[in-house]
């Protein structure tokens, strides 16, 4: 019994075991979608039912995949969803805003729910 709960915990905890416990998943392709004149960035990874994932401001959805430890747990939401990741406008990858131009948050929402049709 105690050596099951050890494995369990390595691939809880492990960024390697986790790829391999919950399978490899691609970094995707940075794709763009129109929002009027605006782009805003998104990537989808695995299939399943959409899971919308909006990372930190700090932290472009082009760098996540980067860091192991954020990696392997984006891989883990996407073996069982179609994680959808996407940068807010004004912010990482989407385009830039002017600070008097930031949209309502209805607005935001809005560009938000396009991206999960894509």
């Amino acid at each position: 019994m105690r050596r099951a709960l050890d494995v369990d915990s390595k691939i809880r905890t492990s960024p390697v075991a986790s790829v391999h416990a919950y399978g490899m998943v691609n970094v995707p392709e940075t794709r763009y979608a129109r929002d009027g004149p605006l782009n805003f960035a998104y990537q989808i990874a695995g299939a399943g039912p959409d899971l919308l994932f909006v990372p930190h401001m700090a932290f472009p959805i082009d760098l996540l995949w980067d860091e192991p430890t954020v990696a392997a747990h984006l891989r883990r939401l996407a073996s069982f969803s179609r994680l959808v990741l996407t940068d807010p406008l004004g912010a990482g990858s989407s385009d830039k805003l002017p600070i008097g131009d930031r949209p309502a948050m209805q607005s935001w929402a809005d560009g938000l729910g396009r991206v999960c049709l894509m």
